[in-house]
């Protein structure tokens, strides 16, 4: 029988100022058996959001000397359950216990001199087994098993990090809080499973719309929210207007229509907000927007 499965690539980043070390692992991996993509050598300063592949593994080769700066630049550009990646730092002592680590980040230390090209390659396999058990339990523990979407406690975290990032760089930030209508009939004249269906549809409709960086998580049973980084409202209504279409969900015209807030942050003044005034703000847009019948909007007052 043939195996179909598709064969992850490895790239590697190197965060090391000693070039003895950069040309041991570049060597070592050559000589090994890895599927390697990419080897580079980085410093902290190029850690960015867009610097890592999701469609295969990305690992850091981190010297101890480094390591601290790496794990403060990772706290700023990197928000909970977005480590897609796994570090492996190369000491030069034996005790590892006085190194911090990240909490749900897949991370080893092993001393460099104790490394013999065998001994690295098992320790890079092991460090991906690792990063792919800690993704699935992170998977169950911050998205909603029905939708897919984040859970509220991943929302509420991105959104601290988000707001953190658009304070520093000032750039604009929107949220937008659905309120999905005529749910409960749904649920009450079709069953719960086109209910169901219907909240999948939902969020499949929003994903195709949004793009990579923003975050739709689902809050409650029939509320849902999406959080837009460096966007105004006004560029939100791509994502507003694909709604109020008819789907047909196991053979019954189901029509998606939402209570909609939204609430947008200017670059000047996201020094002065949290992310607890954006949701109340947000959640007092859908109450105003409740007041029309079938889909509507209610845009807050810029803050």
């Amino acid at each position: 029988m043939k195996n179909n499965q598709v064969i992850k690539t490895i790239n590697f980043f190197v965060f090391t100022e000693n070039k003895a070390l950069f040309n041991w692992v570049d060597a070592s991996l050559q000589l090994g058996n890895l599927p390697v993509n990419n080897v580079a050598l980085c410093s902290t300063k190029e850690i960015n959001d867009g610097l890592l592949d999701a469609e295969n593994n990305n690992i850091f080769i981190v010297d101890e000397l480094v390591y601290p700066r790496l794990l403060s630049k990772i706290k700023t550009i990197f928000s909970l359950s977005q480590f897609n990646f796994s570090i492996l730092v190369l000491t030069n002592s034996k005790d590892s216990k006085n190194f911090k680590t990240l909490n749900l980040a897949t991370i080893d230390f092993v001393p460099w001199d104790s490394l013999t090209v065998f001994l690295f390659e098992h320790l890079i396999n092991s460090l991906i087994r690792d990063f792919e058990q800690n993704h699935t339990l992170q998977n169950l523990a911050h998205y909603d098993p029905l939708t897919k979407a984040a859970n509220h406690r991943l929302f509420g975290d991105r959104g601290i990090q988000i707001l953190k990032r658009s304070k520093r760089y000032k750039e604009p930030i929107t949220l937008v809080l659905f309120d999905l209508d005529d749910f409960k009939i749904v649920n009450d004249t079709f069953g719960h499973e086109v209910g169901d269906l219907l909240l999948i549809k939902f969020t499949e409709v929003v994903e195709k719309s949004k793009r990579d960086t923003d975050t739709l998580a689902r809050l409650d049973g029939d509320e849902l929210a999406l959080l837009l980084p460096n966007t105004s409202s006004e560029n939100s209504k791509i994502i507003i207007n694909s709604l109020s279409k008819e789907y047909m969900l196991k053979g019954n015209k189901v029509i998606i229509k939402a209570s909609i807030g939204v609430v947008s942050v200017s670059p000047k003044n996201t020094a002065n907000s949290n992310f607890k005034s954006l949701i109340k703000s947000a959640d007092f847009s859908v109450y105003e927007a409740k007041k029309v019948t079938g889909t509507s909007v209610y845009y807050a007052s810029i803050l």
